[in-house]
């Protein structure tokens, strides 16, 4: 009898953990709900590296429509910006994003960030993923 009870107490905990999960809301866009700001994107990654170009690739944030991607010469100060740009996410089903650098000097520091935008202004841009690399010499 104390093993059935056992089973049911486990049985019955396991029961409201998953009652749980499933109330759990689906939501269109990822928020950190305590800035009102959108999340950084998961995975931010630099390959492909040259003498003068890289690879920036990142995963795409569930909401997010836009991308400020930046390069600058030094190590993750970004004092000394050399691009800025702003990519829009044309397709819905897009998992990962890929932007080539291109015109980087060989043999150079240069650190890269990404930050993930939306088209609702009350929403702000989420905090900066960045990566520093050194390109290939000639």
């Amino acid at each position: 009898m104390k093993n059935n009870s056992s089973f049911a107490k486990y049985t019955i905990v396991f029961l409201l953990i998953l009652a749980g999960f499933s109330s759990c809301q689906k939501t269109d866009t990822i928020l950190d709900p305590t800035t009102n700001r959108m999340f950084r994107p998961i995975t931010f990654t630099v390959s492909n590296i040259t003498s003068t170009t890289a690879d920036a690739a990142w995963t795409v944030v569930p909401g997010g429509t836009k991308y400020l991607i930046e390069t600058s010469q030094d190590s993750l100060k970004f004092e000394n910006k050399l691009v800025g740009d702003t990519i829009a996410l044309t397709l819905a089903t897009t998992t990962n994003i890929t932007c080539t650098l291109l015109g980087l000097a060989p043999g150079t520091p240069y650190s890269v960030r990404v930050s993930c935008l939306s088209n609702d202004p009350a929403i702000k841009p989420s905090k900066y993923q960045q990566l520093y690399f050194v390109t290939s010499a000639n």
